[in-house]
């Protein structure tokens, strides 16, 4: 009996240690049940696949595909992230298709083109998830140039990102700056490195078609005026740069009173270089009221006329006028003279005067629909410009159709053109032929050419 409850104390001690060592591994191994910081929950994808798949459906449209995916020993990351190394996840996504290079082929036979005028267009992701554990080190952007990353191929720039916090993993990839914020967006990832400024970096790229730049610009316009301080630094570091206009026509989408005090900021610079480059936000519209001072310069210096002049227009404001009438008076370019003269006659007659409304749209008809089948309109067009009363715009927009030079129907434009001044007042049109060729011999050239056709 002695015996046999030394065996019972015996298998019981055992069982107990037994217990013991089994909770220690529980809770000691590197598991993502017992070490992860944000537990799973119902509605959170679990596992490689269902975060690949979760991720996919956020992206409708794009065309990504996983095209590789690492087992736990493709990891590794030198064991500076220690248990997590071995619970990260590694996959690649890609998306690719065929461009023709050759334009010329795609205008004149579209469905036609040697193949060695196609080129691959490329775009791949490479995601590193890397479980955020207890006692763990906080995840930071120092990581992402600790991870071993895959040679991926793209045909635009591309740099590894944080890109914050989700469902437990701190995400890291390496792809364009525009990707990473369209993830980031889709999936709501929190924190990581700051998305402004990886946009703002974004604008300096330059690669393919400008792609980067582009895209980055048409993004950045959904941050509003939090991207001006951003702006203003990039600017800084980038004033003797070729980039620099790339950088400063993203507050081309941003309306606000202090974009704009920036904007004529760089516009009232020394340097020539930031001055266009400001010009460039100033003449979208809409127009700014509060850039008054930089739109009549830009009439002084016969820059970006016909969207000054616009903006000059809209607003009423009449100190334009001397301007517009200084530049007309020297204008050495038919297609500049007719947008001064628009502009300052809208000025003079205002902007919804029926007859002026009637010459223009007489004007459009002509230039851009010399087709026999508009006959009758355009009869009715060339009577309206030969009896209108605002002489000077008048000859200025006959003297520009017969001078025509689109290559389609250019003879029957011109035409046109030279039945309009033929029927102006004598002494008005001598008086601005005259006056026309005292404007250098680029002008009397076409002065020449409409003279020997009215004979």
């Amino acid at each position: 009996m002695h015996s046999e409850y030394l065996i019972e104390v015996r298998f019981r001690n055992v069982f107990v240690a037994f217990l013991l060592v089994a909770l220690a591994s529980a809770l000691l191994a590197p598991n993502a049940d017992a070490q992860v910081v944000n537990p799973t929950s119902e509605d959170q994808p679990e596992g490689l696949e269902e975060i690949v798949e979760t991720l996919l459906a956020k992206m409708p449209g794009q065309s990504w595909q996983l095209t590789q995916r690492a087992g736990q020993s493709d990891n590794k990351t030198e064991g500076i992230f220690d248990d997590a190394q071995d619970l990260s996840m590694r996959f690649i996504l890609s998306k690719g298709w065929k461009k023709n290079l050759d334009i010329t082929s795609q205008v004149a036979q579209p469905q036609i083109g040697g193949l060695e005028n196609w080129k691959t267009v490329q775009e791949q992701m490479e995601f590193v998830l890397i479980p955020k554990l207890e006692g763990q080190e906080v995840p930071h952007a120092g990581w992402k140039v600790r991870i071993p990353w895959s040679n991926i191929k793209s045909t635009w720039h591309q740099r590894p990102v944080y890109m914050g916090e989700k469902w437990g993993y701190a995400w890291f990839c390496n792809t364009t700056l525009y990707d990473q914020e369209f993830v980031r967006k889709a999936l709501e990832i929190q924190g990581g490195e700051d998305r402004i400024q990886l946009l703002v970096d974004g604008l300096a790229m330059r690669d393919s078609g400008g792609m980067t730049s582009n895209s980055c610009d048409f993004i950045l316009r959904e941050y509003g005026d939090t991207i001006i301080p951003y702006i203003r630094r990039k600017v800084e570091e980038h004033r003797d740069s070729p980039r620099l206009g790339h950088i400063i026509r993203s507050l081309a989408g941003t309306r606000s009173e202090a974009a704009t005090s920036y904007l004529l900021e760089l516009y009232a610079d020394e340097n020539p270089e930031l001055r266009s480059a400001a010009e460039y936000p100033l003449i979208h519209k809409p127009y700014r009221e509060s850039a008054k001072s930089a739109y009549l310069d830009m009439l002084r210096r016969a820059s970006s006329i016909a969207y000054a002049g616009e903006a000059c227009v809209e607003f009423n404001w009449t100190e334009a006028k001397p301007i517009l009438r200084e530049q007309l008076n020297q204008a050495s370019s038919v297609s500049t003279a007719v947008l001064l003269a628009k502009h300052l006659h809208m000025m003079q007659a205002g902007k919804d005067s029926p007859e002026l409304q009637s010459v223009l749209a007489a004007y459009e008809l002509l230039r851009y629909n010399p087709k026999p089948g508009n006959g009758v309109a355009r009869n009715q067009a060339i009577e309206t410009l030969k009896q209108s009363k605002l002489g000077e715009l008048v000859n200025w927009l006959a003297f520009s159709l017969a001078n025509y030079t689109n290559k389609a129907s250019v003879d029957a434009v011109r035409a046109d053109g030279i039945e309009i001044l033929s029927a102006r007042p004598r002494v008005e049109l001598a008086k601005f032929i005259l006056d026309l060729r005292e404007r250098g011999p680029r002008m009397n050239d076409k002065v020449d050419s409409v003279v020997v056709r009215m004979r």
